[in-house]
Formats: C-alpha cells, structure tokens, sequence
C-alpha cells in the first residue's frame, strides 16, 4: 500500500487508494481490487485496476479476472514450454493478439 500512495501522493487518485485491496505486485506494478467508489470505470463496483506508471483497470471483477486468465491458457494465449534440456520453466510465451482478443472478449470495453 506505502508503494501505491508514494507513487500517487498528490494525484487525482489518492482520495480512494484507502478503499483498495493490494493482492498482486510484480517488477513495481501492483493490482489493487477497488472496494469503494473509484473514477476510473465508476459503473464498475470493484474493478481490478493495476497500478504502475498509471492506473488501469484491467478487469471488470475478480472473477471475470480469473476467467480471463483461465481463457487465456486454454485457448492458447500463453503457453509454458520446455526449455532445451525438457525442463519447465516460469519463462511464459505470449500470443498478444490473441491474448488481447480474448481479454476484451471476456472484459468488453476495458481498453477503451
């Protein structure tokens, strides 16, 4: 939470960052669930917005989040391939345009 008010201190965003709950950070990006009245998407009760060098909504709910991601490996999006030696590894190979097909598919209008 310190990360997210330090990098927003004096925004336009700082009135609802006491209504977030910080689930997720990542190289210096944080997604928040909004538990409260936000003015990014207002017609969205508690989006997942992603806080960065921005703020971003992107997903409409918690559970079109976990859908989406589900979609995304089982429609092939991401994938997790064998290294050389046939090991696994964290290493996640992306299709971005199906990716961002099947995001909107599921999230309508969240880029716009």
């Amino acid at each position: 939470m310190q990360s997210i008010q330090k990098y927003y201190i004096h925004s336009d965003y700082d009135k609802y960052l006491h209504q977030v709950f910080l689930f997720a950070t990542f190289e210096g990006s944080t997604w928040v669930i909004c538990c409260g009245e936000q003015p990014l998407k207002p017609e969205l009760k508690q989006p997942i917005v992603s806080v960065f060098e921005g703020t971003e909504v992107y997903f409409f709910d918690i559970a079109l989040m976990l859908d989406t991601i589900v979609a995304l490996y089982q429609e092939g999006a991401y994938t997790i391939k064998p290294d050389r030696s046939g090991n696994y590894t964290p290493m996640l190979d992306v299709d971005s345009n199906l990716e961002k097909h099947i995001w909107e598919k599921l999230n309508p209008g969240i880029f716009n």
